[in-house]
C-alpha cells in the first residue's frame, strides 16, 4: 500500500487522505478538532434516536415522577 497523502484543498478542514498503489482513497486523516466534532455529532444524534425509540415504545418517565422517586 502506497503511503501518499492527498489533500482535499479546503482549508477550513484540512483533511488528508491516504490512497492506495491505483490512487483509490483508503484512509482519512482528520485534524483533531474536526474528529471530536465528529464524535459530539455522532453522540448527540444517538441521544435524539435513543429517545425517539423511547418515545416509540412508551419507555419514558416523567421527569418530577423520577425526581420525587429518588428524594424519597
Amino acid at each position: 500500500m502506497a503511503r501518499k497523502t492527498t489533500k482535499n484543498g479546503n482549508s477550513k478542514t484540512d483533511v488528508r487522505y491516504i490512497v492506495n498503489d491505483k490512487g483509490e482513497k483508503t484512509e482519512v486523516v482528520l485534524p483533531i478538532g474536526l474528529y471530536e466534532r465528529l464524535l459530539d455529532e455522532i453522540e448527540e444524534l444517538q441521544d435524539i434516536n435513543d429517545f425517539d425509540e423511547a418515545m416509540e415504545k412508551g419507555e419514558w418517565e416523567d421527569f418530577e415522577e423520577v425526581v420525587r422517586r429518588i428524594v424519597l
